[in-house]
């Protein structure tokens, strides 16, 4: 792509977190860029994390580390904003006075994307196309078609997708999805609507998007028995204040996935003997993950995979004080039970579903619901995923989906196309590109990606240093 003419265009498909973020970079880096976005919602930044939720959700990080370098902070905005202050009393007191370590309504920094892109669409510095990109121009065009048809050529593509709704657990299949009591997308408009209050729930999955369902739940006045199962029923940890712990990581050689544990735990014990919260030392490996990850082989990727990742989820993908103490409210007053066990299959008995587990020590059990809700977080299996863009961009072997099922191949977010050729055209951000970076799905992490990408597609030299360096210089911000 030549970047040196007034009338380079980017065409970038979504319209969340990740999309925001690469429109609101390029045009800082190059205000003459022409920028389009593809995004079908009614709205520009939010997407579905920071959008599709109630006041029952809070933002999982304290206000302080959203930070995106936008021209106004999170914190900032926060502050003046007169109209919120009754509903950031109760947070500010919580976190004893301070709005930088306060956890706030997840919908306030949805609410804060979007004032940061609305001007660049009123100036006309930014053209929404408001409709969904279901496949990619012929060669030698390079850009998207939109699914009334439209077509959209530019000199280059991001890819901002953002987090795509689950993939049925394969036990569950197999006809599950077609069973009215089944919700395979709980993020689907009004996906709860039709549980009765009194009506019993199964919740597949025991992380953030389970915490998420049962607190709606809650919210809606639902009365009825709601159980979550997972494999080894790991419920995310709280979040603390106080407390520092050093980067013991930062000089560390390539080690195994089960040395690295010894490793982490027997830091967390020195940390209990100093009266430091586990969390610091949870933060202080953070920045070091994808430094790590890209030195593991793919045989010690699958095997963190299979066996600590769940672990890893419970420590890393925290729960707002107020959520964690909610959470065991509902679970010592009986309202909510976590259970730990393999889902070996499921069937319909007299309008309700009944799902086969194994759990401890090798015993079945049957466990009944009127309604099954998969809450095993966002689907990443691009080889067999069935969303027209994606199933274009296969047809056409412009990606390379990864042999683990976390997302596409890429190059310093280039896509690499079937053949092993990087793209000088098509490019992804935050969620597809896990396979190089394991984790980048925070805003600052994502944010430090697309200030690379941007550097590039404005013609200026990018920084010499490998992004896995540049998330580890933001230290307890991701």
């Amino acid at each position: 792509m030549t970047a040196t003419e007034s009338d380079v265009s980017i065409i970038i498909v979504g319209g969340g977190l990740s999309g925001a973020l690469c429109a609101l970079h390029l045009l800082a880096a190059r205000p003459d860029l022409q920028v389009s976005i593809a995004e079908r919602g009614d709205r520009l930044g939010p997407g579905l994390a920071y959008g599709a939720c109630s006041d029952e959700h809070l933002l999982n990080v304290p206000v302080s580390r959203l930070s995106i370098k936008a021209p106004v902070s999170f914190e900032a905005w926060l502050t003046g904003r007169s109209d919120l202050g009754e509903e950031l009393k109760g947070p500010i007191a919580e976190a004893g006075g301070c709005l930088g370590d306060a956890f706030v309504p997840r919908r306030f920094f949805g609410a804060y994307l979007e004032d940061q892109v609305r001007p660049l669409v009123a100036t006309g510095r930014l053209a929404w196309k408001r409709g969904e990109a279901v496949g990619f121009l012929d060669p030698p065009q390079r850009g998207v078609l939109l699914s009334d048809g439209r077509a959209i050529a530019g000199d280059a593509v991001i890819l901002a997708l953002g987090n795509l709704p689950p993939r049925s657990p394969a036990p569950l299949g197999a006809g599950l999805e077609d069973l009215p009591g089944y919700i395979g997308d709980p993020w689907a408009p009004q996906s709860l609507a039709n549980i009765a209050p009194d009506e019993a729930v199964l919740l597949v999955g025991t992380g953030l998007t389970m915490v998420d369902i049962a607190l709606s739940l809650h919210g809606q006045g639902h009365t009825g028995e709601i159980t979550a199962l997972s494999r080894r029923g790991l419920v995310p940890g709280r979040h603390a204040l106080g407390g520092q712990w050093p980067a013991f990581l930062a000089n560390l050689p390539t080690t195994s996935p089960a040395d690295l544990v010894r490793i982490v735990r027997s830091e967390i014990r020195q940390a209990e003997r100093a009266v430091v919260p586990w969390q610091r030392v949870i933060d202080s490996v953070r920045p070091f993950v994808a430094r790590i990850w890209r030195g593991w082989t793919e045989a010690q990727k699958r095997s963190f995979l299979r066996h600590l990742r769940p672990a890893w989820d419970a420590v890393r993908h925290r729960m707002a004080p107020g959520i964690a103490d909610r959470i065991a409210d509902l679970t010592a007053s009986g309202s909510l039970k976590v259970l730990a066990g393999r889902i070996q299959g499921a069937r319909q008995t007299r309008g309700d579903i009944a799902v086969d587990v194994k759990a401890g020590g090798g015993r079945s059990v049957a466990l009944g619901a009127r309604h099954v809700i998969n809450c095993t977080g966002p689907r990443s299996d691009f080889a067999t995923l069935g969303m027209p863009l994606i199933v274009d961009a296969r047809r056409k072997r412009l990606i390379r989906p990864d042999p683990l099922g976390l997302g596409i191949e890429t190059e310093s977010c280039a896509a690499i196309s079937a053949d092993g050729a990087e793209s000088d055209w098509l490019y992804a951000v935050g969620a597809l590109t896990r396979p190089v970076w394991w984790e980048v799905t925070a805003a600052p992490e994502i944010n430090a990606q697309v200030l690379e990408l941007a550097a590039t597609l404005a013609n200026r030299a990018p920084s010499t240093a490998i992004l896995a360096d540049r998330f580890v210089d933001l230290g307890a911000g991701i």
